[in-house]
This record gives C-alpha cells, sequence and structure tokens, in this order.
C-alpha cells in the first residue's frame, strides 16, 4: 500500500522556491510563469506540476498533495522520501549511521544519544576549523567563523535503520549571470566545511589502513593538510564508542543540496569498520600528545613554587583545565612574574596567563608566555 501524505501542517513545510530547484535539478522544465503567483513544470511532455509560489494560497496544501503523487508516479519512490528530499532541497546533509546488535531496532539510551549528539557537534567543528587552518590539534580559542557557521548547523529528522542521526548544513543557492556565468567565484563556507568534512573522513580512513599496515604515525600527519585532527579521530571513535574492546561500525554518507551542485569530485560515503577504531584511537592521541597548541588561555591556582637560592627566574605549576579536563601546567617565569605567583599563591587567587602549551611527561608546559597575573577578588 502506497503512503499517502495529506497532514496540512506537513504540506505547508515545503517551500516553493525549494521546490522549483528540485524539479529543475531532477529533468523537470519551466514552461510558463505568473510572477509572485504560478509556475507551471514539465518533463518529457507527459508530466505537468502547477506550483503556487504563495504558501498563503487556500489551495496551497491540495496542490502540494498533487505534486507529491504525480513525483511519486514519476519517481517511483514513496512520498514520505520525496517528502524528505524536498524539505532538504536547501541543505548539504550528512546521514551517520551506527550499526551494532543493540542498535537494530533503531533505539538508543538516552545516555548514549546525548554523547553520540556531542560527538557529531565535535566532528563539524574540527571540519569547520579545519576549512580555515588546517592543524593536529584544533586551538583552544575556536575561530568565530568556525563558532557561528556552527549555530546554523541542524539535526534533521532520525531516519530508520540501526541509529542514524541526520545533520543539516544550510548552503546559498548558485547564481549565474548570463555571459558572465557564475557569479561567486569561491564556494560558500558552509558547503567548504561540509566538503572538507568527507575528504578529512576518507583521509582518516586511508590513514588508518596505511597505519596498521607501517605501524607508524606518519600517514596521520600527511593527511593533517586534508582536515585530519586528534579532534576529528577523537569524534569518531566517540561515535563509534569506542570502549576498548568494543565499537560500532561508522557508515557517514553525504547527499548534496540541490540549490548548489558540487564543483569537484568528493567522496559521497565513508565506513569505518570495527577493527579500525583502535588505530584511529592511537593516532589521535598521539597527534595530541605531539603538537603544541598556540594561543592557549590558562587559569587555576598556583601548585608548586620552585627556584634555586640566588636565581631571579623560577618554576611554577598551575591547576588548570586543559581539553576539559584538570591538568598540571608548568612555566618558567621571569622573577617579576615569579613574585606575582607567589602571592597569589599565599592569598588562594587564581592565576590567568596565556602561551603556547605542550605535552611534558603526564603534564603540560606553558611556553612563551604573553601575559601573567592574578585574578583579583
Amino acid at each position: 500500500m502506497k503512503a499517502m501524505l495529506r497532514d496540512s501542517a506537513l504540506m505547508k513545510e515545503l517551500k516553493p522556491l525549494e521546490i522549483a530547484a528540485y524539479l529543475r535539478s531532477t529533468g523537470w522544465t519551466q514552461q510558463s510563469s505568473t510572477e509572485g503567483k504560478w509556475a507551471v513544470w514539465i518533463k518529457d511532455d507527459a508530466y505537468e506540476i502547477l506550483l503556487p509560489l504563495q504558501r498563503e494560497y487556500r489551495d496551497y496544501v491540495l496542490r502540494m498533495s498533487e505534486m507529491l503523487q504525480l513525483l511519486e508516479e514519476v519517481e517511483q519512490r514513496s512520498q514520505l522520501i520525496i517528502f524528505n528530499d524536498l524539505l532538504a532541497t536547501g541543505v548539504d546533509v550528512i546521514r551517520v549511521r551506527l550499526v551494532a546488535p543493540d542498535l537494530a531496532d533503531g533505539n538508543i539510551p538516552i545516555d548514549e544519544h546525548v554523547k553520540i549528539a556531542q560527538q557529531a557537534r565535535e566532528m563539524m567543528l574540527s571540519a569547520a576549523c579545519s576549512t580555515i587552518q588546517p592543524k593536529a590539534v584544533l586551538p583552544t580559542r575556536r575561530p568565530i567563523q568556525a563558532m557561528d557557521y556552527l549555530k546554523g548547523v541542524r539535526i534533521g529528522q532520525s531516519e530508520r535503520g540501526s541509529h542514524i542521526l541526520t545533520i543539516h548544513s544550510r548552503v546559498a543557492p548558485l547564481l549565474k549571470s548570463g555571459q558572465q556565468g557564475v557569479l561567486e567565484v569561491e564556494e560558500p563556507f558552509p558547503r567548504q566545511v561540509v566538503g572538507r568534512l568527507a575528504c578529512a573522513l576518507n583521509a582518516t580512513q586511508r590513514a588508518a589502513e596505511q597505519a596498521a599496515v607501517s605501524e607508524d604515525l606518519q600517514s596521520f600527519n600527511d593527511a593533517i593538510t586534508e582536515g585530519v585532527s586528534a579532534n576529528l579521530c577523537e569524534a569518531i571513535t566517540g561515535l563509534a564508542g569506542w570502549l576498548g574492546e568494543y565499537a560500532r561500525r561508522v557508515d557517514i554518507s553525504f547527499s548534496w543540496s540541490r540549490y548548489r551542485p558540487v564543483v569537484q569530485e568528493m567522496p559521497t560515503r565513508v565506513v569505518f569498520q570495527e577493527d579500525r577504531m583502535p588505530v584511529i584511537a592511537e593516532a589521535g592521541r598521539l597527534l595530541r600528545e605531539n603538537s603544541l597548541l598556540e594561543d592557549c588561555d590558562l587559569q587555576g591556582p598556583v601548585v608548586k613554587l620552585e627556584r634555586h637560592e640566588g636565581q631571579g627566574k623560577g618554576r611554577v605549576t598551575i591547576l588548570g583545565f586543559v581539553d576539559e579536563k584538570p591538568r598540571k601546567i608548568s612555566m618558567l617565569l621571569d622573577e617579576q612574574d615569579y613574585q606575582i605567583a607567589i602571592d597569589a599563591h599565599g592569598k588562594g587567587q587564581t592565576i590567568s596567563c596565556s602561551g603556547t602549551l605542550r605535552k611534558a611527561g603526564r603534564g603540560f608546559e606553558l611556553q612563551s608566555c604573553r601575559f601573567f597575573y592574578a585574578d583579583m577578588d
């Protein structure tokens, strides 16, 4: 039995200009139109759609229902699938499918759902940051452009099949100008981000296979310019639920907005099998430990003071947060800043400082300190 969509509220979610973009991309031609009112679309001289251009018209819902019935006949697909495609006309869609026996019915514990959403966010953020500047580890101060982009990313309706999370990234339509051709030379930032994500995931998959054979991190280092980072590796293994002995298969696919055709070939699907997860997890750990974090802002109390007798300089250790975890961070300071640390320690004040952070044994060391002061109560 064919499913028929008749809900008025659902039908009014469909937007006329996005429908027009969908029809154009699937081989329909606009035959005629009345500005701001109606447009007639035809296909193969056998099918015709009367598309109202205002959702306020009283027969809008009826016309949408008729259109879906006709598209179902032409495309030989269900109305529900076509309806979802119409809603996604103006967005690039990333589908994250998690495959495991305990997810066969598509249900997932609520705490796991929260974790998955967080890892999906980190995956998108890593792609946005690496689009601006590829790095082995994302900077602690995220670029404003990346954070602004993330505000526009949406989680779409869930889909059936193990557990599928859909991510929508809206993209501007491609505009042309007669003989001048395409107006924009550079792709808009949201499209660059999704394209970078697709390539970075593919590069991670390739690097994992090479590293498993060579037992060398170099394949991951070589892929940093393609968007691979410790943050992306951690997001992938987080989606897989990697716990040392257990992981889900992670299947990530892409479909591109009909508003804007892709200008270059990009991966449309990347699958991470369970046996890749230990390699990716270890690569992420090593990338993070071997990398410097520039312009790192830190805050925390002084927990250790070290200075040899007769010397002005001294080493100070504070307890601050790195990657949202409490860490001991040491730094070598001149006499003036060391005295500030002594006073702050005596008064129980918090220190604020900034510089380049590097891993040092079980802790961290702050180098090239740009400022150092005690926060006043």
